[in-house]
């Protein structure tokens, strides 16, 4: 009886902690973190530097001795993509929405890290407005939000121009518009939560977006008893249109959507190459790096410590089946669809995964993480 009058204690003493004093240790994990990447704020993109790296770089010469990352390569082409580059021309493989913002911010700002930056803290305001939806409190969004910032998995992307932090921010918005509608049955909901799927889609291949359809057209119909054709209909359009939207740096110099629809196949080639196919596959690669941080990848001669380690991964992997039993046992459809959502990530990636790959997860694993605390406040 002791130690339960304790608990209960505690628990009460806990929900006495003003949310200001988590606003405010927010604030502050905040500016430690922008303090550490300052260097960010003085880049400045040099147009000519580029050009000359990337032409001379093993995206042009297979054997040059001067590589290019991923980050740097994405740089040069958003800019060019900008300056009204043909998508098609450079880097097809990759879709060009994510790229187009970095290149934005060079050509009018001159610097691509303010986008890493906004959708740093964009990813943390919808991240508290999804909590609010699904846990009711607003102590609990708070912490999910300060767990959010201080992930190294996603506070070091904001010194980076990958496209893994634009994708999480456009599922992070499709996944709380999606939450909304299953709350609010209204459909705007459900058109906006379709458009920034096609966005998603539109900033790296959409290998996730058939899956996440087939889940969420599950959902629906499973929850709407009227108008199920036409609203659904709604949601196809709007997935479509924001893929669209995606090609906008296409669409304003080329208008005619006949050949943006045959040169697609130039992005199906590449990635059907046999070549890319072949080879064995570690299916325990995704394991590996949630529960051990390490990854082995086909250029290394064995597997590497990739940096970063937080408990948010293992800890929301570990707790995801029981949160799913939870939730559907409960009729909490909510964290029920974020939890079949995360699960669709972590499935898929057993076929295709880099470590970054599991960046749209961590806002997911986040919620639930704090859903299961909230329910046994005890731990």
């Amino acid at each position: 009886m002791g130690i339960k009058k304790n608990l209960i204690t505690s628990v009460s003493l806990l929900k006495t902690v003003p949310n200001a004093f988590l606003f405010l240790l927010i604030i502050l994990v905040l500016g430690i973190i922008l303090f550490f990447q300052r260097h960010i704020f003085f880049y400045r993109y040099e147009p000519e530097y580029f050009e000359g790296l990337y032409f001379h770089s093993q995206w042009n010469y297979p054997n040059s001795t001067r590589g290019i990352s991923d980050g740097e390569l994405y740089k040069f082409v958003g800019y060019r993509l900008a300056e009204g580059e043909n998508h098609f021309n450079i880097n097809y493989e990759m879709p060009p929405f994510g790229k187009y913002l970095y290149g934005l911010a060079e050509k009018y700002l001159g610097n691509p890290y303010w986008i890493s930056i906004v959708l740093y803290l964009f990813s943390a305001g919808f991240l508290f407005l999804l909590g609010k939806e699904i846990l009711k409190e607003t102590s609990l969004s708070l912490l999910g939000v300060l767990f959010f910032l201080v992930t190294p998995f996603v506070s070091t992307q904001i010194g980076e121009t990958m496209l893994d932090l634009p994708l999480m921010f456009f599922y992070l918005v499709h996944a709380f518009f999606f939450v909304k509608f299953l709350l609010k049955r209204q459909q705007k909901y459900l058109i906006t939560s379709g458009l920034f799927l096609g966005l998603a889609t539109g900033t790296k291949p959409g290998i996730y977006t058939p899956f996440v359809f087939l889940l969420e057209s599950i959902i629906y119909f499973k929850q709407e008893k009227e108008r199920k054709v036409v609203g659904f209909s709604g949601y196809l359009i709007s997935v479509f249109a924001g893929y669209v939207l995606a090609f906008f740096c296409y669409f304003i110099k080329h208008p005619n959507p006949i050949p943006w629809l045959r040169l697609h196949q130039k992005q199906f080639s590449f990635y059907m190459d046999p070549l890319k196919l072949s080879g064995p596959r570690d299916y325990l690669l995704v394991w590996k790096n949630i529960f051990s941080n390490s990854y082995q990848g086909w250029w290394w001669t064995k597997e590497k410590n990739i940096g970063g380690a937080s408990l948010i991964l293992p800890v929301g992997t570990i707790l995801l089946l029981p949160v799913i039993f939870l939730s559907f046992k409960k009729r909490e459809i909510s964290i029920f669809y974020l939890s079949c959502l995360t699960c669709v990530f972590l499935l898929l990636d057993h076929f295709v995964f880099f470590p970054r790959y599991l960046m749209p997860t961590i806002p997911f694993f986040i919620l639930i993480t704090v859903f299961f605390l909230k329910k046994h406040k005890q731990l």
